[in-house]
């Protein structure tokens, strides 16, 4: 539920590290660089936070290559377990600041080996921003970061 709040109530805010921003999105803002990180477990995806009530579901559309409209949303139960599983990590390291602590279990699990390698790199860049992440995994893509 953190990850929902955060990328609806928090969407709009600008992530502290520098180092964060993913060189292939303009904007920094959490919800652009969330789409951005996520893009690298699945090429074309954005995260669509949508409000439902006084709650919010989480879609997910994709834009195919060379397409600049992307698909009609598709909720987080009809895409592949590895978006949804990725993403509480990618926003916890989005909006995390310096000395916060972040504990992750089994990061690599239903990602590729590249997905795995990204999520490796991003978890890298906010330890070198002054986060501090403890990783319990069985990947050597997360530990070589290849």
């Amino acid at each position: 539920m953190f990850t929902f709040f955060i990328t609806t109530e928090k969407k709009k805010e600008k992530i502290k590290f520098d180092l964060l921003r993913h060189e292939a999105e303009a904007l920094d803002d959490l919800l652009s660089q969330t789409s951005a990180w996520e893009r690298e477990v699945s090429p074309g995806v954005n995260v669509v936070p949508t409000p439902s009530g006084k709650a919010f579901t989480l879609k997910y559309t994709f834009n195919k290559k060379n397409d600049f409209t992307p698909t009609e949303p598709f909720s987080a139960e009809n895409v592949g377990f590895g978006l949804s599983y990725a993403l509480p990590i990618i926003v916890a390291a989005l909006s995390s600041s310096e000395n916060s602590l972040i504990l992750v279990e089994n990061p690599e699990a239903h990602l590729h080996p590249r997905g795995q390698s990204q999520l490796a790199k991003l978890l890298a860049l906010a330890a070198q921003s002054g986060v501090q992440i403890i990783i319990e995994t069985h990947s050597e893509h997360i530990i070589n970061g290849c």
